[in-house]
């Protein structure tokens, strides 16, 4: 038996995957772009960062699906809704837990503790305990009914301050 040596009649796949940590700064640039401007189209997206409509739809989709941004209202009267913040190592160095925590709040009033928790990587116990020591250093209150309330930050360290406030 003679085995004879046979060329693939179709090319092998041309265009390798994007590596995911680029995906990661590109979901970051867009969330901070809605977060300057949270009626911002997906076309102007497009254009600010030279993808297609497509692309904008594609990491769109993929962090609705991750529950990181959400669009809320209708086509034309809506807005996004950033409802988790991407933690990259530099901003959490940089950054300390009860400006993340001031940041989230800034982002929606509402929050709950678990969501700030698993925004930030936190057990309950660790969110309970910083949002006790900024309400005893009034810098955050909650305000109103367990229910309807919401969160009143007093003195806002991120843009009072530039150090880290663990």
């Amino acid at each position: 038996v003679v085995f004879k040596k046979t060329t693939p009649k179709t090319p092998p796949m041309t265009t390798p995957k994007t590596p995911p940590k680029i995906l990661e700064e590109i979901e970051t640039q867009i969330l901070e772009l809605i977060n300057q401007n949270n009626r911002i189209t997906k076309s102007e997206i497009g254009k600010k960062f030279g993808l297609s409509d497509d692309g904008v739809r594609y990491h769109i989709r993929k962090m609705t699906e991750k529950k990181i941004l959400k669009w809320e209202g209708t086509s034309r009267r809506g807005s996004w809704k950033i409802l988790k913040i991407i933690e990259n190592t530099a901003t959490k160095n940089i950054i300390g837990i009860e400006t993340q925590i001031i940041e989230l709040i800034n982002l929606n009033n509402r929050i709950t503790k678990s969501e700030i928790g698993e925004n930030l990587g936190l057990s309950e116990d660790g969110v309970k305990y910083h949002i006790r020591k900024m309400t005893e250093k009034k810098i955050l209150k909650w305000v109103g009914t367990s229910r309807t309330g919401n969160w009143k930050i007093e003195k806002d360290l991120t843009k009072s301050q530039g150090k880290q406030n663990n």
